[in-house]
């Protein structure tokens, strides 16, 4: 609750993940109330911009009548989000990754509308590499990276140990060479370098952080860590 009003005032569920805008908005995932939140932190006010229940009509003038009131963006069980921005660093299209749905789901904020960018729902695996995105099978999509220049989404799977990438123009699907885990070893958060091409990813499983240098064949693990193996 608390649309309209005060963060601070405002009642919050189970917040996953986080992402900020240039122009001084906060984004972040709800899980268990399966929707995306909005903060204005200068002005203190809090939104929601995507929910899996219904649009938001009121983010966009003339979106009545061309959106149902009852459209479902399905947006299921957000753990995080992306966002592609315009020229004055406002988001212009949100990706979420919906870990119990297996899939990434994309919104676009100028029709209000929300369509699946890669992975099939309820469909979990690991095929479709090198063919369109929305074909493919994920397993377990935890976390989102975007590169420097918009053109290539990073999706972590959980369950898979791996990172799968998503060119934006061309919508195809590939694995991050070196980015498989060890069996039975999971990733929950992923990070990109843009300046060293290095992805950073999280293993609470290995209590390790990974970097994978993007382009080469190896992915190094910290020294001196238990567990810490680095992937074959």
């Amino acid at each position: 609750s608390g649309d309209g009003g005060s963060g601070l005032l405002a009642q919050v569920k189970d917040p996953r993940e986080l992402a900020g805008t240039a122009g001084g908005r906060l984004l972040f995932t709800e899980r268990d109330n399966q929707r995306l939140r909005e903060l204005d932190v200068a002005a203190d006010i809090i939104d929601t911009a995507v929910t899996s229940y219904a649009l938001d009509t009121s983010r966009g003038e003339g979106l009545e009548g061309i959106v149902p009131r009852d459209y479902d963006a399905d947006v299921g069980f957000p753990y995080a989000v992306a966002a592609t921005r315009g020229g004055d660093g406002e988001p212009v299209t949100l990706f979420t990754a919906s870990y119990l749905h297996h899939r990434v789901r994309e919104t676009d904020l100028a029709t209000g509308l929300t369509s699946t960018l890669a992975g099939r729902k309820l469909e979990r695996g690991h095929q479709g590499d090198g063919g369109p995105a929305d074909e493919a099978l994920l397993d377990g999509p935890i976390g989102l990276a975007m590169d420097a220049g918009r053109r290539r989404l990073y999706i972590a799977e959980s369950e898979g140990g791996r990172v799968r990438v998503v060119d934006l123009e061309s919508r195809v699907i590939s694995t991050v060479n070196a980015s498989q885990l060890p069996d039975g070893n999971r990733i929950y958060g992923v990070a990109l370098d843009a300046a060293s091409q290095s992805l950073y990813l999280a293993s609470p499983t290995q209590h390790a952080v990974y970097r994978v240098a993007l382009g080469a064949a190896g992915c190094r693990a910290p020294q001196g860590v238990p567990g810490g193996a680095s992937p074959a």
